[in-house]
């Protein structure tokens, strides 16, 4: 038996009652991250959890929690990456803890962070007082999103994955998006950024507000910015609100793929 476990200035001690290999490991915290980070324990911060700044960084979980947001944060993230390209995030579950702040994001890109690969995890955010994004994909070129499973509530212009118009080349593969609305202009995926490829996925919008949840949808494409989209072979759901869509478009639409996709 290991007892009087104690922390003191960095210090562990604890009493065994015989001999043992038993031994502290230090576990990693939130904070910046510059190089391959593995997680070896769930982790927590009150705020925005994990800064990604250097190129060819991975950040692999091993089935571990990123934990954010715990005392409501205006604009926390769970991982952000900032002006770092060929970063590799997977197997992580990231979650939000406060469901009352606005703006929160699981996974966002800035400043030209390109080639993102986000895989093998799940991300759930919540807002129910605001803006909540699953992935905000800000400002970065051919980000990857695959084998992602994403649950999402917000209430009013919440996004699953948002496409920032300044972001092209986007893939979303294989993955299972659900977008929970509880008010109006709700998108599990907003694209408005060119050169974005929707494949292989489920992506639902639930809209739960009764009369009020409206302009809900599942994918939404906005033409202005977007071009060259392709949407094949998904499950595309839009259930409950009054006016609600599998696929909504805005804009002029040029070039745009729809096929083989099953919308109801």
């Amino acid at each position: 038996n290991c007892t009087d476990v104690t922390l003191n200035g960095g210090n562990l001690s604890f009493n065994v009652d015989q001999f043992t290999t038993y031994r502290g490991i230090e576990g990693i915290g939130c904070g910046t991250i510059t190089t391959d980070t593995t997680l070896e324990n769930d982790i927590l911060s009150d705020g925005t959890c994990f800064i990604i700044t250097a190129d060819d960084v991975t950040l692999d979980c091993q089935g571990f929690e990123i934990g954010f947001n715990s005392v409501g944060v205006i604009g926390a993230v769970g991982v952000q990456v900032i002006a770092a390209d060929d970063v590799v995030i997977e197997n992580c579950i990231i979650q939000d803890y406060n469901d009352t702040r606005d703006n929160s994001s699981g996974v966002r890109l800035d400043d030209n962070s390109d080639r993102l690969l986000l895989r093998n995890s799940t991300l759930y955010v919540n807002s129910t007082g605001g803006t909540p994004y699953g992935v905000n994909i800000h400002s970065g070129d051919n980000t990857t999103i695959e084998n992602v499973t994403m649950r999402v509530v917000g209430q009013v212009d919440g996004h699953g994955i948002m496409i920032n118009q300044s972001s092209t080349g986007t893939l979303i593969n294989n993955s299972d998006i659900m977008m929970s609305a509880g008010n109006a202009r709700n998108k599990a995926i907003r694209v408005e950024g060119a050169n974005t490829t929707i494949q292989h996925s489920k992506v639902v919008v639930n809209s739960t507000g009764g009369p009020a949840a409206q302009f809900n949808a599942a994918v939404f494409i906005n033409g202005t910015f977007a071009n060259e989209i392709i949407i094949h072979n998904n499950t595309l759901i839009a259930k409950g609100g009054t006016v609600t869509f599998g696929i909504q478009t805005a804009g002029v639409n040029r070039d745009v793929i729809i096929t083989e996709n099953r919308i109801t």
